[in-house]
């Protein structure tokens, strides 16, 4: 799955090559979810968070001609969680199938596999089961080569490195 940001200024669907992008993504097949700030939204816009997240959602969808399955909560540098919007709530209520931090046995993935993230930003980090590993920073590739049985990855087009930030 590809999650897609709409509101940040290093990631604008719309421009020329992003979109094109998108639909070369959406026509190979692979599934493009929304990668959500709608806890930030709310805070910046002064609007509901729900409300946020049903009209992104159907910005995602007609611009694409998709319909949108899945919600990854983007974490950011502002101290605002966009996980806690689903404290209390699940993604049916939403028209999705599932958000990719949740724990129901409905999904539950990021709970039932080795989570490895390049979202530190200048290093990697990994959770086994959903339980951070302190200290592991093995990159995606050492963690392969280990073969875990289910890996869930998530990277970010800006900041994948290998070995150095700058290569």
């Amino acid at each position: 799955t590809f999650f897609v940001r709409l509101h940040a200024p290093e990631y604008n669907p719309f421009s020329f090559e992003n979109y094109r992008v998108l639909k070369a993504i959406r026509d190979s097949g692979h599934e493009i979810g929304y990668h959500s700030e709608i806890v930030d939204q709310a805070a910046i816009w002064d609007e509901d968070a729900a409300e946020c997240l049903r009209r992104d959602i159907d910005v995602i969808n007609r611009m694409l001609g998709i319909k949108v399955r899945g919600v990854a909560s983007h974490g950011g540098m502002t101290g605002l969680n966009n996980l806690d919007f689903w404290k209390g709530r699940a993604a049916g209520e939403f028209g999705l199938e599932y958000e990719a931090y949740d724990s129901s046995e409905r999904f539950g993935l990021f709970a039932s596999s080795l989570y490895v993230s390049d979202s530190e930003w200048t290093r990697w980090k990994c959770y086994d089961n959903g339980t951070l590993r302190e200290g592991d920073r093995r990159s995606f590739g050492e963690h392969v080569a280990a073969r875990p049985a289910l890996v869930y990855l998530l990277i970010h087009p800006d900041t994948y490195f290998d070995r150095h930030f700058y290569e």
